[in-house]
């Protein structure tokens, strides 16, 4: 792991998000059974995704989800006249949702998903678990930094979403309730493709 890796997992662990190193680009099949095999629940087995580019390229996402007794539903594939009422249906029925990251910040522990014309980013907010795909070299030090990046890019996504952890909050009588504004269990796979 690099500096700015190491100091991220730290980060993002004390916030109670989960990380799972990859070692090298050959062990992403490997390590996402590993992951997948903790997070797929028998009693809502749907897992979704949407490659918008920010994953490990050839995975057999339908292979891998069927081990566990999971299906995999490419959010890429539901385009169409019907498109936003059937993600809504998966995604609201799913247990995991799995997205890539654009890029994530060591300092904060924060994990920036961008949202476009044709990405949604209901996977990270409906399912009660969340996968997030980040790829080690798009790792910043600084949330600045990787707000910078963005700005440098040229080409504004519509929506960036700062992630940090698992979903939290203590409005109620000051007791903390995970899971309550989106997800409750959030992980990390981290590696190079």
């Amino acid at each position: 792991m690099t500096d700015n890796s190491s100091a991220f997992s730290t980060q993002w662990q004390s916030l109670g998000g989960q990380v799972y190193p990859v070692a090298t680009p050959n062990d992403w099949l490997t390590s996402l059974r590993a992951v997948l095999s903790t997070m797929i629940d028998p009693t809502s087995p749907a897992v979704v995704g949407f490659d918008n580019g920010q994953w490990p390229p050839g995975l057999p996402w339908d292979a891998i989800c069927e081990e566990f007794g999971g299906v995999f539903y490419d959010m890429n594939n539901l385009y169409g006249e019907s498109h936003t009422k059937a993600v809504r249906e998966l995604v609201t029925q799913a247990g995991v949702g799995i997205t890539g990251a654009a890029w994530a910040a060591a300092d904060t522990g924060t994990v920036a998903l961008y949202a476009t014309a044709r990405t949604s980013l209901s996977a990270s907010l409906l399912p009660p678990s969340h996968l997030i795909l980040l790829k080690q070299s798009q790792i910043y030090e600084t949330v600045t930094q990787g707000l910078k990046a963005v700005h440098a890019s040229g080409s504004l996504p519509h929506l960036v979403k700062l992630i940090s952890g698992p979903s939290m909050t203590a409005d109620i009588e000051g007791q903390l309730v995970i899971g309550v504004h989106g997800p409750g269990h959030v992980a990390c796979l981290i590696g190079d493709w």
